[in-house]
């Protein structure tokens, strides 16, 4: 199923799910897959934190990592195979249209950002970026 949902559990707070084929951000299937590796391995069901701030060698950078927090007034999750992905608004209209993916090359592995329409450049490191 493929559209906007709001989930309500027994707290008072309200996060928005959002299936990744209808969404703003996509996950891949190698960032899924390693999200759920990484949840297999804890008692804690993780999500990953997307979050966009200033910096970095272009004026933006990603900023992400693990996270147990999700903030139902401003955090948007997106799923896919059960991984969840959180992203605040703020930074959603920074990556909006990018897709998350788990890249594994022999200088490391990583998480990177990609595709993201609203970079008019970004940096070799595959962290910042600037927009039009």
């Amino acid at each position: 199923m493929h559209r906007f949902l709001s989930i309500n559990r027994l707290t008072t707070q309200r996060h928005r799910l959002f299936s990744t084929q209808s969404a703003a951000i996509t996950i891949a299937e190698s960032a899924a897959k390693r999200i759920n590796f990484i949840n297999s391995k804890n008692a804690d069901k993780l999500a990953f934190r997307i979050s966009v701030d200033s910096g970095g060698c272009h004026g933006y950078q990603y900023v992400m990592g693990l996270t147990k927090e999700i903030d139902g007034e401003e955090d948007i999750i997106f799923e896919k195979d059960g991984a969840k992905v959180v992203v605040d608004k703020v930074s959603l209209d920074l990556c909006q249209g990018s897709q998350l993916e788990f890249v594994e090359e022999l200088i490391g592995s990583s998480f990177q950002v990609t595709g993201n329409p609203k970079a008019e450049s970004s940096c070799g490191c595959k962290i910042s970026f600037n927009v039009t």
